[in-house]
C-alpha cells in the first residue's frame, strides 16, 4: 500500500492534536482490510508549564514512531476554532506531530 517511508509498509499513525489531549491511533492495513494496532489519548497537565507540556508530548508522540514504526503519519487540520488560546495549543500540538513524522522519515499528510 505504501512505497515510502522507513518503517513497516501498511502502518499509519493518525494524529488528533490537542496540547491537553492529543488522540491517536496506530492502523495496518493489508490489502483491502483496515486493522487497528493502538490508539489512545496523551495528555499534559494544564498546570504544567508550556515548554514542559511541548516536551512531554514530543517525547510521547517519538515513543509512538520508535514502536510502531508507520510508513506514514496523518496529522487531523485544524479548521475552524472560536478560542484562539485552544487553537494555538493546537497548532503546537500539531507542528510537533508534523515535525516528529518528517524527521522519522514518515510520509506526512
Amino acid at each position: 500500500m505504501f512505497v515510502s517511508g522507513t518503517g513497516t509498509d501498511g502502518v499509519v499513525l493518525g494524529i488528533d492534536p490537542g496540547l491537553t489531549r492529543c488522540g491517536y491511533a496506530v492502523l495496518l492495513a493489508e490489502g483491502n482490510t483496515v486493522k487497528p494496532v493502538s490508539l489512545g489519548v496523551i495528555r499534559t497537565p494544564a498546570a504544567d508549564p508550556l515548554p514542559q507540556r511541548l516536551a512531554e508530548l514530543l517525547g510521547e508522540l517519538q515513543a509512538l514512531l520508535v514502536e510502531f514504526r508507520p510508513a506514514a503519519v496523518a496529522v487531523e487540520q485544524v479548521f475552524f476554532q472560536t478560542n484562539v488560546r485552544t487553537a494555538m495549543s493546537v497548532g503546537q500540538a500539531s507542528g510537533l506531530a508534523l515535525a516528529a513524522a518528517a524527521a522519522f522519515g514518515c510520509d506526512v499528510a
